[in-house]
């Protein structure tokens, strides 16, 4: 084999090498920034359904926990729509009150007597608006719109019916 060969083969073989590594580091970045993009989608899809599942969950839960005759009531809470579960212990009669109020679901839980502002409540998740009303007596139906604008409806079925009262 002549000299002129065996350099040619070497410079070969290091172009060779160097086109590898090369082709090697280009797919690895491509993948990296792929996987970078999904992550960032998965995690903002999470991020909204998580606003939207732990509310409807939340509302879902209460109203399970609190279906008893004449425990379940809409009303009007100083001008905002509320849910109303009522509670006894012992002689005291308990009030919670869930009702949206500057951003945020919240809940709230007095007496029967307490003097009390909605901006007391305790902020439960953050959202865009919430409504809920009564559908029938057996029957409500909650609006939630996250903070992105994604709107969900819930409809909470009740064993016992529900009543509209006047706060």
């Amino acid at each position: 084999m002549s000299v002129f060969t065996e350099r040619t083969s070497k410079k070969i073989d290091m172009v060779f090498v160097l086109g590898l590594i090369t082709l090697f580091a280009v797919t690895s970045l491509a993948l990296v920034l792929i996987g970078a993009k999904q992550y960032r989608f998965v995690t903002g899809s999470m991020s909204e359904n998580h606003q939207l599942r732990t509310t409807s969950s939340y509302l879902a839960e209460k109203i399970r926990q609190n279906d008893a005759a004449d425990a379940i009531s809409i009303c009007d809470l100083q001008g905002t729509p509320a849910l109303s579960i009522t509670s006894s212990e012992g002689d005291v009669t308990y009030l919670t009150y869930i009702y949206f109020y500057e951003d945020a679901l919240r809940e709230l839980v007095v007496t029967r007597q307490s003097l009390f502002s909605l901006s007391v409540g305790q902020p439960i998740i953050e959202m865009q608006d919430f409504s809920i009303q009564l559908v029938n007596d057996s029957l409500i139906r909650a609006e939630i719109t996250d903070t992105n604008g994604k709107k969900q409806i819930i409809l909470l079925p009740l064993r016992c019916s529900v009543r509209k009262e006047e706060s």
